[in-house]
């Protein structure tokens, strides 16, 4: 009756919350098993960020609904940011053969909980101080969260009402998980929040990640990655920390999510386009291979096609190295929600379509220039690697021609030879 599996859903952020929540029930003795391996119990940890989010959760627990009514499985738990955003009721009239919701402070004590309240039996807490860590990613890379909700209030954004205000983990804390990672054999570490680039306000006074990374950097790790940053808080301090560790990535994850000064404004978001102008100009003034991924959306309320051709121009002038494009979610409880000048989702879909056509076509050209030149990778398996200039799951890799003796979570050195369509191909 203690076996279980668990379903992870959404971003990185939920992956690092499962793998605590897997932890957090073997230390109670229950255990992990593969999905569809005669597990008594599933938990999914789910995501309701936008309404795609929301629709595959639902999905999900539907699914699960079905497997529990044909008896392979006997309890159904579901936590996270699905039950954190909608309310008690409606969600289990809905659902009601779901037999434990968990609010994302409840899910905390995920394994203490389900001995209470589902099976009915008092829990024995083992001893886990010095137990081995959970990973669900691959052992070379592993992604640390530095902090927990959202102060940015950007105005098409539910993430505050369900993950709260923003609180920073502490120093003490991040590297102790961070020097158990490394003696884990992790050798990428891959910082995520909410917004990475406000840790430390709440107890040093002003935004201190440069201060962490500083910290960071002198663990035995081969790359550390900056995600999420917010524009307006990548400092001279940020700058100066990156170009001067070899051991943190020329790559920064920047969401913009527009560069029209109105469609900015109507976001709520703290920086115009002057702004982001000057702030790419010093970052590849300061580290000139510097790799920089940022997102999109296209199709926020009131977004005029003068404001979409001057997205459509950034675009085209300003090497991107990395872009996602994403269609306004309108949803319920987000300021947005309730704005005048709604964008049709087709109108929506076609603008990403123009962006992301300039933007695969730009890429082609960068990736060309790229042929020739030796780089060091990361060997994934399978014949894929990865530079420091792409992060895993969401950027393009490198194909490696000639992997029969490579061995993944090795670095080697590369020489680029081709393309393989916005891929490079490699010969090691």
């Amino acid at each position: 009756m203690n076996r279980f599996s668990i379903i992870s859903l959404g971003c990185s952020k939920n992956l690092v919350d499962s793998e605590k929540y897997i932890k957090d029930l073997q230390s109670n003795g229950f255990i992990l098993v593969p999905e569809n391996a005669s597990e008594d119990i599933v938990v999914i940890n789910t995501c309701s960020f936008i309404k795609n989010a929301v629709e595959e959760t639902e999905e999900n627990i539907i699914d699960l609904i079905s497997r529990k009514e044909k008896k392979d499985i006997k309890y159904i738990v579901v936590l996270g940011c699905y039950p954190a955003r909608f309310t008690t009721d409606e969600i289990k009239n809905r659902f009601a053969a779901v037999d434990l919701w968990l609010s994302i402070k409840e899910a905390g004590n995920i394994g203490k909980v389900l001995k209470n309240i589902l099976l009915k039996e008092k829990p024995v807490v083992k001893d886990v101080k010095d137990s081995p860590l959970v990973k669900v990613t691959p052992f070379y890379y592993s992604y640390l969260k530095i902090s927990e909700g959202c102060n940015n209030r950007c105005s098409y954004c539910v993430i505050p009402q369900i993950r709260g205000d923003y609180t920073s983990r502490s120093l003490n804390d991040i590297m102790t998980e961070a020097e158990m990672k490394v003696a884990d054999g992790v050798k990428e570490l891959i910082l995520v929040a909410e917004d990475t680039t406000v840790w430390g306000q709440d107890f040093y006074g002003k935004p201190s990640l440069s201060v962490l990374l500083d910290k960071l950097s002198d663990l035995s790790l081969d790359w550390i990655r900056i995600m999420y940053a917010y524009p307006s808080r990548v400092d001279d301090a940020l700058i100066d920390i990156v170009k001067s560790k070899d051991n943190i990535c020329n790559y920064i994850d920047m969401p913009l999510q527009h560069i029209s000064d109105s469609v900015l404004k109507g976001m709520n978001r703290y920086y115009n386009k002057n702004d982001i102008l000057v702030l790419l100009s010093k970052l590849r003034n300061n580290i000139p291979d510097i790799a920089f991924r940022t997102s999109l959306i296209a199709g926020f309320p009131g977004e005029t096609g003068k404001d979409f051709n001057e997205l459509i121009n950034f675009v085209r002038k300003t090497q991107i190295d990395q872009l996602g494009c994403f269609a306004y979610s309108d949803e319920k409880g987000a300021d947005s929600f309730c704005f005048e000048g709604k964008v049709s989702s087709s109108t929506a879909l076609k603008r990403i379509e123009s962006v992301m056509k300039i933007q695969y076509a730009r890429l082609k050209k960068m990736n060309k220039k790229m042929s020739g030149k030796t780089v060091r990778i990361l060997y994934e398996g399978a014949g894929v690697a990865r530079t420091q200039y792409q992060a895993p799951e969401i950027d393009n890799c490198v194909i490696i021609e000639n992997p029969e003796n490579l061995m993944a979570g090795e670095f080697y050195q590369a020489e680029i030879v081709g393309l393989d369509g916005y891929d490079l191909v490699a010969v090691v």
